[in-house]
């Protein structure tokens, strides 16, 4: 087909396929249904996809640029321009290997990526990658880097997790520059499979990852053949670490040098590293809400202070020991006049646990009294 220098549009709420060659000056837009380009088009003008799943599994890389309306997608294995716009890039078909020229996440893009194993994908089957992968060939990949309007989505199809995986895939740039900082500041959501999941991607169900095993992401140089011979580029890594454990804790959020001592603040909120990891806090956001409260609570006609902590659940290497006085001047050095030192958690369902300190002494018989806990790394 010859564009003519016109638009052709394709609007269906069916499935539909072009195998041969478009050509011409003009441009190309799906308004609906899902359309599968397998040939090898030369057209160059615009490509639009208002709605609807454009899947590319042949080229389309010599149109000016491929833009994304939300709720559209692009899928596939083949090759396409510049991506922009508001919609969904999910490579493949579940999984798979597309070429894009570059990537404008401006616009508000979001990414879908699936992986099978902790592996590096097969870099010479598009079509049966193990692990989802945009490859990105522009030597400059992100034309503008990724916020938090951008939402990268990770579907792992795998049974289980454990520390010290890794996960090779979703974006591969030709050039080997490390690319984290692009895409460091957007939204990423991990799903992991589970048959009684609510969350459907690609025929499987899972549920959003709320296990203390969590992703980091970075990226590795990768040496790559995807058919044309070697290339040395760059790829997304994701390394599984346990949160639960303070060292991993520090990796998950990038903690390195002095911003990884106990007594560092990297978000400026009063509460430090080892404290932020006591209290479930996320060390690069400003939050005092996860710090213990406190109050007076009445039981058999008498008032007394209490002090609740809330915390992750099975978290390792870490001592909570709560101390009280009635003089600010001194504390003890243990947790002599407290009701019951170690409480048994109450579960709050939520991978959270709450334990309550409470004065063994009623407030009505002292003038002032103070309670506190002290937080310290096992020896």
């Amino acid at each position: 087909m010859n564009t003519n220098g016109n638009l052709l549009e394709l609007d269906s709420a069916g499935a539909s396929s072009i195998s041969g060659n478009i050509s011409g000056a003009g441009s190309f837009a799906l308004s609906g249904g899902t359309l599968t380009l397998s040939g090898t088009s030369s057209y160059t003008g615009a490509t639009w996809v208002h709605s609807g799943n454009l899947v590319v599994s042949g080229s389309i890389a010599s149109s000016s640029a491929l833009l994304l309306d939300s709720p559209a997608l692009l899928s596939g294995t083949g090759m396409v321009p510049t991506i922009e716009g508001t919609g969904t890039i999910s490579p493949g078909n579940s999984p798979g290997i597309l070429t894009a020229t570059s990537i404008d996440p401006s616009g508000g893009l979001d990414f879908d990526f699936e992986f099978t194993a902790a592996s590096a994908p097969n870099f010479t089957s598009p079509s049966a990658s193990i692990n989802d992968l945009l490859r990105i060939t522009a030597i400059t990949p992100f034309e503008n880097n990724l916020t938090a309007n951008n939402e990268i989505s990770v579907y792992l199809n795998v049974a289980s997790l454990s520390a010290g995986q890794q996960f090779l895939g979703g974006f591969f740039t030709d050039e080997n520059t490390d690319f984290i900082d692009a895409i460091k500041n957007a939204q990423v959501t991990t799903y992991l499979a589970d048959p009684t999941g609510n969350v459907t991607f690609n025929g499987q169900t899972y549920s959003a990852d709320t296990n203390p095993l969590g992703l980091t992401l970075s990226t590795i140089l990768q040496t790559a053949n995807f058919g044309a011979g070697p290339i040395s580029g760059r790829i997304l890594q994701l390394q599984v670490v346990d949160q639960t454990n303070y060292t991993d804790w520090k990796l998950y959020y990038n903690l390195s040098g002095n911003d990884a001592l106990n007594t560092a603040d990297t978000d400026s909120d009063g509460i430090a590293q080892l404290l932020e990891f006591a209290f479930g806090g996320n060390p690069n956001i400003n939050d005092s809400s996860i710090l213990p409260t406190h109050a007076l609570v009445e039981e058999s006609g008498s008032s007394y202070l209490e002090l609740t902590v809330t915390r992750p659940k099975d978290l390792q290497g870490i001592t909570y020991a709560p101390r009280t006085t009635s003089d600010l001047t001194s504390w003890p050095s243990d947790s002599t006049g407290i009701a019951d030192d170690s409480p048994t958690p109450s579960d709050n369902g939520d991978g959270t646990e709450t334990l309550i300190y409470r004065r063994g002494q009623a407030v009505a018989g002292v003038d002032q009294a103070f309670l506190r806990v002290e937080i310290s790394e096992t020896p």
